[in-house]
């Protein structure tokens, strides 16, 4: 039997009936628990509490938890009222008429440099109104994160002349505390390439952040000093820097000089804001709600047709069997849009963006009984996110083990689409563009490792994966350093500023039936015999050894009899150069009939080392000079299905040709 509540915001007095709904979804939620308790709605009841539309407004965290379980074919359902808009919020909206013009003093800074923007920015009093103030504070207006006031507005500035040191806790210069256990910690000078820091008042409170050193770490600090005669400003961070190392500098009053950007002079708890257009047309929210905005411990609860947005961390939080979030907006966070661990879970048909970090933190499963999750995340829409945390967070990171990913479409991201550091991952007819902007020694889609075997990345289409500053050449699929056990089948890749494939050596890949476009196949033999990553298949301590043996079900029955090839790897130091089993080699790994296209005979052509042509099945790969050669239905149209006629079909009888049209969000 199904028992039907109703909710509808602000409502007083109400039993759940549609005429008389509950008010909130605290009210619901307790007074269900209530019911159940008395016997009222039974155990084997499904729920079903439909949401009108309205702004539901949290500043703590919605849990449901085991006392609002459902069970399998019996959920427990929140949903929202067809064609309604019902909006689950972490946020707080301001209230129009509290804001006010500043004092011309308190935005003297900004007048000096900026007197137009000076004339549009607007003050809020956050501590006057109830509002904490803390670094998770995020503010949004009509739809759109709002930026801490930086330099430069957009981009990047690039370090000059950089001179600092390792320190101590207490600030003084040390040797490399690499492996001690403590936090590291650098002082560093450069030169300030655009001469601003000397323009600001002060240089108190105000934040860098970047990529230092390398493009794929990210840095962050703040200003410690500044030399005006000398051009020089020196720093705090949390790592390495070095000459050429983008950043950018925020929180500072000085620089609130375009619509959208805001600082917050903490000390007095006021909000400085410049609206895009005027305030009485612009709606202001900040967040409140300190962690989660909603969380689910328990089982068979559904989620459908919300929006969820607005967090200082997180948005959703799940740890469960049979939970399903469907048809939801999941957006606007600092952190992570879902977090989930459990078994059986479906993610479908939800949009989820402007995500500080990842769209979806996927766990799930047991490692060391080596469980599936039987968890599904289909037909999703991933964009913006990466937005905050800008390196290393896509829009699923998969730290379980049984998971399905498919139909999925993803765009619009400064790193990678997705990463991983577990098996038994099958991944399809995902559609992935437009990421990667602002990367170099990355892919869209980035794995590695020895434990993490059986990953099954086939049928998806990737395409403009391409460095938009031009600094760097991203990948399409990047398994980095030896990663094993990867199957990569019948995918497509169209313009990728780096290799289609990026293999970085590794044992016992499978890649086969792509179809590459204006880029081309890579396949090093970094781990071999004198090669520059030798060091990381070392027996018995190296990265890759370390990432297999201390795998908690690596040396059971259930391991072997599931990765059989892993026990193939010989525990040895000897050198063998007529072997493919010794942890310098490539096992089984398989390169075979992969076609790439370009119109060089040398431009983007296969990047193949010697030792894994030697130590690789690696045969029947072909290029052609044309893309009319390869003999797509329409390649201009974006109809990438081979005629019956192609080329590929001719002279690769057998292969796997993909029906690219099924390709993203059903």
């Amino acid at each position: 039997m199904e028992k039907i509540f109703y909710i509808s915001a602000g409502f007083v007095g109400g039993d759940g009936s549609k005429d008389r709904p509950f008010g909130s979804f605290i009210e619901a939620r307790d007074t269900i628990r209530t019911l159940r308790a008395a016997g009222t709605v039974c155990a084997g009841d499904a729920v079903t509490v439909l949401v009108h539309g309205g702004e539901y407004d949290f500043a703590e965290t919605f849990v449901l938890d085991e006392r609002d379980a459902g069970r399998e074919g019996a959920p427990m359902t929140y949903r929202a009222c067809d064609g309604e808009k019902a909006v689950i919020s972490g946020g707080r909206t301001l209230k129009t008429e509290r804001f006010y013009r500043p004092d011309a003093a308190d935005i003297a800074c900004v007048a000096k440099k900026y007197p137009e923007a000076a004339e549009r920015i607007v003050a809020y009093d956050l501590l006057a109104d109830g509002i904490k103030i803390d670094d998770g504070l995020q503010v949004y207006w009509n739809g759109n994160r709002a930026i801490l006031a930086r330099y430069p507005n957009t981009a990047y500035s690039f370090m000059d002349e950089v001179t600092g040191t390792e320190v101590d806790a207490e600030g003084n210069p040390c040797g490399s505390q690499e492996g001690t256990g403590k936090v590291r910690q650098w002082d560093y000078e450069f030169t300030d390439p655009d001469n601003i820091v000397e323009t600001w008042e002060s240089v108190e409170g105000v934040k860098i952040d970047g990529n230092f050193y390398i493009d794929w770490a990210s840095t962050s600090g703040y200003l410690t000093g500044r030399d005006p005669e000398k051009h020089r400003v020196s720093i705090h961070c949390n790592g390495e820097a070095r000459k050429g190392g983008r950043y950018y500098f925020s929180n500072i009053l000085d620089e609130l000089d375009i619509p959208g950007e805001y600082y917050v002079d903490a000390k007095r708890g006021i909000l400085y804001f410049y609206p895009e257009q005027d305030i009485t047309e612009t709606e202001v929210i900040v967040t409140q709600c300190p962690e989660f905005v909603v969380k689910v411990t328990s089982d068979y609860v559904t989620l459908e047709d919300f929006t969820i947005e607005t967090a200082k961390d997180s948005l959703v939080r799940i740890e469960g069997t049979g939970d399903i979030v469907r048809g939801c907006t999941i957006r606007r966070c600092r952190k992570s849009g879902i977090l989930f661990d459990g078994y059986k879970a479906l993610f479908s048909h939800n949009e989820i963006y402007n995500i500080g970090g990842e769209g979806i933190d996927m766990g799930g499963g047991d490692q060391e009984k080596m469980l599936p999750s039987e968890s599904e995340i289909s037909d999703n829409v991933f964009h913006d996110f990466g937005e905050i945390f800008r390196v290393y967070n896509g829009g699923i990171f998969f730290r379980g083990r049984g998971i399905t990913c498919l139909h999925n479409e993803f765009y619009n991201a400064p790193h990678l689409a997705m990463s991983m550091l577990s098996g038994d991952l099958v991944i399809e007819y995902n559609y992935i563009h437009d990421v990667c902007y602002e990367a170099n020694d990355a892919g869209a889609v980035y794995l590695g490792g020895w434990s993490a075997n059986d990953v099954c990345f086939c049928h998806n289409l990737i395409k403009h994966i391409v460095n938009i500053y031009k600094t760097g050449a991203p990948n399409g699929f990047y398994n980095d350093d030896g990663g094993a056990g990867k199957i990569a089948r019948a995918n497509l890749f169209i313009d990728i500023d780096g290799n289609a494939f990026a293999m970085g050596g590794g044992r016992d890949n499978i890649i086969t039936d792509n179809i590459m476009i204006n880029t081309r196949l890579a396949y090093d033999e970094r781990l071999y015999y004198d090669q520059w990553e030798m060091h990381n298949a070392i027996y018995p301590t190296a990265g890759l050894w370390n990432n297999l043996i201390l795998h908690p079900a690596y040396g059971s029955k259930e391991w072997a009899i599931r990765y059989p090839r892993t026990t193939y790897i010989k525990a040895t130091n000897v050198r063998d150069y007529q072997s493919r089993f010794v942890p310098y080699a490539l096992g089984h790994a398989t390169v075979r009939s992969n076609v790439t296209v370009a119109n060089s005979p040398v431009l983007r052509r296969n990047d193949v080392q010697p030792d894994t042509i030697r130590l690789a099945n690696f045969r029947d790969n072909l290029h052609f000079f044309s893309i009319d050669d390869i003999g797509f239905v329409d390649y201009e149209g974006g109809d990438y299905r081979l005629r019956p006629d192609s080329r590929v079909l001719y002279e690769l009888p057998g292969f796997d040709a993909c029906d690219f049209t099924l390709c993203g969000v059903r």
